[in-house]
């Protein structure tokens, strides 16, 4: 497939990372059809990217008029046969192992071959269900940074087998649609800015289960000095306290580190009480005014 040939895409996974990647395939002209397996998921996907289209309108990222055609060219769906027919796919589940490879293979036998394959994995390695896709040469990570108009990287990496074209291909697709490739041609997990930005979080997490200073002074000690607008335990809040808390706990499992797991678990009893983060109007602080 060339670039000029990929006209559909298919989000999979329709959280705040899937639903604003479709967006944003939307507002380059690009059909896009956003499955989620939950039906009150999608609905709420729709109310939120409704939202979404409004802020990057005050931001004046888009035109009013470009946002509304960019929703007329999205379609929302429970069944994933839907995405049978699309050119290029991206996934962006639950980072559980078991349940990529079980959507992979779901996708590997109903999407048409020249489809091609993407993960927004930002923790697990590719290479690890690479052959649940049915076309590990044809598939490659293509890992988004929120907000996405905003900050516009995009790391397109090779999991080892990925081909040439495919990575060339995937290298045009993020440019088509007005960002900026970052190539990766050794497998990563936490690709280029994730790398540095994960090792500053564990760093803050340490600091805060060894009692050392309060989140408030640890947040605070980063941005006075750094002259920043938030620090490690406001950006976890903006990132989803139940996406840093699957990404630190996978971690510290495999470190076998027990600051970590003590981090992990902290963060785990906030996901249980529903404190997710800013979408949820709580976590480390509270919003949309943080106290």
């Amino acid at each position: 497939m060339q670039i000029e040939d990929l006209h559909s895409v298919g989000i999979v996974g329709t959280g705040t990372m899937g639903g604003e990647i479709g967006m944003v395939c939307a507002l380059e002209g690009l059909q896009v059809t956003l499955y989620d397996v939950s039906p009150s998921a999608l609905d709420s996907t729709q109310k939120r990217l409704v939202q979404a289209a409004e802020n990057y309108v005050t931001l004046e990222w888009v035109t009013a008029d470009a946002a509304n055609e960019a929703r007329s060219r999205m379609n929302y769906t429970a069944s994933i046969e839907d995405l049978g027919d699309v050119d290029l796919v991206s996934e962006s589940v639950y980072e559980e192992l078991e349940v990529k490879r079980k959507i992979w293979r779901q996708l590997a036998g109903i999407c048409n071959e020249r489809t091609v394959f993407t993960t927004n994995t930002s923790s697990l390695r590719p290479s690890e269900f690479a052959e649940a896709t049915g076309r590990p040469d044809r598939f490659a990570a293509m890992h988004f940074h929120l907000p996405i108009l905003g900050n516009k990287i995009v790391d397109v990496m090779n999991h080892g087998q990925t081909s040439t074209d495919t990575m060339d291909l995937v290298e045009a697709f993020v440019g088509r649609i007005g960002l900026i490739p970052i190539r990766i041609e050794k497998e990563n997990p936490g690709y280029v800015f994730n790398s540095m930005l994960i090792g500053f979080l564990l760093e803050a997490g340490r600091l805060l289960v060894n009692e050392i200073a309060s989140k408030e002074d640890i947040d605070r000690a980063w941005t006075t000095i750094m002259g920043t607008p938030a620090g490690p335990f406001a950006i976890m809040d903006h990132i989803g306290v139940d996406t840093a808390w699957r990404v630190i706990q996978g971690i510290a499992e495999r470190d076998n580190d027990s600051e970590l797991s003590q981090f992990a678990a902290m963060l785990e009893a906030m996901v249980d009480e529903g404190r997710l983060g800013a979408k949820a109007g709580q976590g480390f602080y509270s919003y949309p005014q943080p106290d």
